[in-house]
């Protein structure tokens, strides 16, 4: 067979896809824009229930976030599905700049969201499956990591240069776990919104 040095799966889309996004963009006066997607569909299922779930960074510690790119002229989206809307509401609930910020929850298929990817200049997640769509479309990503094990779920190449990562090392790390917490620890607690701001600016300038 062939030796291939490296490998590189591509993420495709259609015209339509494009022009879906390029509408909502125009119609929203969009220019620069950073998207934060919190969490899948469990994590918001288990956070309606009161719990704790897995993988889900502090909402306030995403609200931050926000605020401090919108003060950069940034205009913050948050992705997601239907049932993720209830992450978005709370992250604009916590932010001071809520005008600035639009939940896309519910809007945009998986297509759609590769379009829109490739128009962002940065994402913030943690390990779900946003990430392995970004990096297909070769977008700036900062990745939060806590149960997953980096080599597992990290954005793929792990050395590409477009692609930093934050890791909390506490009493989960590298379990893979993917329940609810049984023991009420709040997950990638030891990860701060000046940790992220900082990645992300380092891929940003």
């Amino acid at each position: 067979g062939f030796f291939v040095k490296h490998k590189r799966l591509k993420f495709n889309n259609t015209l339509e896809d494009e022009k879906k996004v390029s509408l909502f963009l125009s119609q929203k006066k969009i220019k620069q824009l950073i998207i934060l997607h919190p969490g899948g569909k469990f994590v918001a299922e288990t956070y309606k229930k009161g719990e704790i779930p897995p993988h889900l960074w502090n909402l306030k510690n995403y609200a931050e976030v926000a605020d401090y790119f919108i003060n950069k002229n940034y205009t913050v989206l948050i992705t997601g599905s239907k049932d993720e809307a209830i992450l978005a509401e709370e992250i604009i609930k916590y932010s001071q700049s809520k005008k600035d910020i639009i939940s896309c929850c519910g809007i945009f298929s998986l297509r759609e969201l590769g379009a829109l990817l490739r128009k962002c200049s940065l994402l913030i997640a943690t390990d779900t499956s946003i990430i392995h769509i970004a990096y297909q479309v070769e977008t700036k990503i900062v990745e939060l990591f806590g149960p997953s094990c980096l080599e597992v779920c990290g954005a793929w190449p792990l050395d590409d240069p477009r692609h930093q990562f934050v890791i909390d090392k506490g009493p989960c790390y590298r379990s893979m776990r993917k329940e609810k917490c049984p023991e009420g620890i709040a997950c990638l607690e030891n990860i701060s919104a000046k940790e992220v701001i900082e990645k992300g600016e380092s891929l940003l300038s």
